[in-house]
């Protein structure tokens, strides 16, 4: 049986296309190279974005014994938060800190106090107060930045002066 060539024009590959516009200047090498390939659905890898989070800790030590360990205030999306709650816990706990701030029995109680709310740290005491006989309270604020890769060297929280 012959064979009878066909009249009908086939049209040509991706590929032949690719590398005539190549060739004729329409399209860099790169961009044909790449049009001459197969589309293939890639996945979406999303990053979550860092997010700024602000840590709140009590710390409390006594002169009659070792220091407590710290505990968590909260977690807070703001500064303003942290600050806020921050202030709320001093307030509870300190003897010589109320809503107006440290009261006048503080000036006779305490050997030192401080109250950073004016202009609150990313990262250290908020509120501090030592009393006479040595007792201690503190508040630390702590920035921390969610979804970050571990840093070689790890900063460390001190609630001592």
């Amino acid at each position: 049986m012959a064979r009878t060539k066909s009249t009908a024009r086939k049209e040509p590959s991706n590929e032949a296309k690719s590398i005539i516009a190549a060739a004729s200047g329409t399209m860099s090498t790169e961009e044909a190279t790449t049009a001459s390939e197969p589309k293939t659905k890639r996945q979406k890898t999303t990053t979550p974005p860092s997010t700024t989070m602000y840590l709140v800790l009590f710390h409390e030590s006594y002169s009659s014994g070792d220091p407590i360990e710290p505990k968590v205030v909260g977690i807070y999306s703001t500064k303003e938060l942290a600050t806020k709650n921050a202030r709320a816990c001093f307030e509870r706990h300190s003897y010589y800190f109320d809503a107006d701030g440290f009261n006048e029995e503080a000036n006779e109680k305490l050997d030192e106090s401080e109250d950073n709310t004016d202009d609150p740290p990313d990262n250290g005491k908020m509120y501090f107060e030592l009393s006479l006989e040595g007792d201690q309270l503190v508040v630390t604020i702590n920035k921390i930045s969610t979804d970050k890769p571990c840093p070689k060297t790890l900063a460390s929280i001190s609630c001592s002066k």
